[in-house]
């Protein structure tokens, strides 16, 4: 996974918590 893809969730993580499995799948 590269840098920006986890700062990206791990700022919108807080706002996403479920886009994140979208984002994952």
């Amino acid at each position: 996974m590269p840098i920006n893809m986890k700062i990206f969730l791990k700022h919108c993580i807080p706002k996403y918590k479920r886009k994140k499995e979208l984002i994952i799948h």
